[in-house]
């Protein structure tokens, strides 16, 4: 019970860190609340999808991992997942933030 709950706050913590420094070096989004919470949670859908998709394909029927080059992919491909699903969502969330805050702005005649 405690090691999971441990991995979940170290991911929670390297996700933040990751999606702070993501948003803070891409021009078009800002680092606020809203955006860091959006782009750790699709970070976590996006290790999982990737993760549901490759073990079928390279593991074990046990769900084994053997071989080294297996193991770095899985990881190499869990974090380049997870921050394209961050940057996707956030992405698509200031656009439709942008164009409703921007109708809404324009004149009614």
């Amino acid at each position: 019970m405690f090691m999971p709950l441990m991995g979940l706050l170290v991911t929670a913590t390297l996700f933040s860190a990751i999606a702070i420094a993501v948003l803070a070096l891409v021009p078009r989004f800002r680092v606020c609340l809203w955006s860091v919470a959006a782009f750790v949670l699709s970070e976590y859908a996006g290790a999982a999808a990737f993760s549901m998709i490759y073990t079928p394909l390279v593991a074990t029927p046990s769900g084994e991992l053997t071989s080294r080059v297996a193991v770095l992919g899985y990881f190499a491909g869990v974090f380049i997942s997870a921050i394209a699903a961050g940057i996707l969502v956030v992405w698509l969330a200031t656009l439709v933030i942008v164009r409703y805050a921007h109708h809404d702005a324009t004149p009614k005649a």
